[in-house]
């Protein structure tokens, strides 16, 4: 519900958005209680469902933080970064070497799509690229609701 408001307000709330020059702005307090509530419930919302990264983090840092979509996006990198940092660490010892051609293929088309990603922020307009994510966002969101009521109803039965 959360993420449908929040795709509502990407698609509908041109009059608000935040500008793409943010020099002048003055930066939030992120240790006042809200940012800080505000980061463990999208933390444990993206936990909980399996996915984070673009799908919650970046909403959360453009309607929460305020960020314009070109910082939310690589600040979310760089949060998906250190999870899967930690994420690797803690699981060491499941690591298989059979895994490691599939872990160097989604390497190497990661930082291709990192490159595309760049490339595509310095030449799209902000509102575009917001209004783009947006409609990705309830494709997302409209695939994993479906996926979800499948394996619900495949495992009772």
């Amino acid at each position: 519900i959360t993420l449908s408001i929040i795709i509502y307000r990407m698609l509908y709330n041109t009059s608000a958005s935040i500008p793409e020059n943010t020099n002048n702005l003055s930066t939030p307090n992120i240790l006042s209680y809200k940012y800080i509530i505000s980061a463990g419930l999208v933390g444990m919302l993206a936990a909980s469902i399996g996915a984070g990264g673009g799908f919650i983090i970046v909403p959360a840092l453009i309607e929460i933080f305020k960020l314009p979509i070109k910082k939310a996006t690589g600040t979310s990198l760089f949060i998906i970064s250190i999870n899967s940092f930690v994420g690797t660490i803690m699981n060491i010892k499941a690591f298989q070497p059979e895994h490691t051609t599939m872990l160097l293929l989604f390497s190497i088309l990661s930082i291709a799509g990192i490159f595309i990603g760049i490339y595509l922020n310095k030449i799209l307009q902000s509102q575009l690229l917001k209004t783009s994510y947006a409609y990705f966002l309830v494709f997302i969101l409209f695939s994993t609701i479906i996926t979800e009521i499948y394996k619900f109803t495949t495992n009772h039965q």
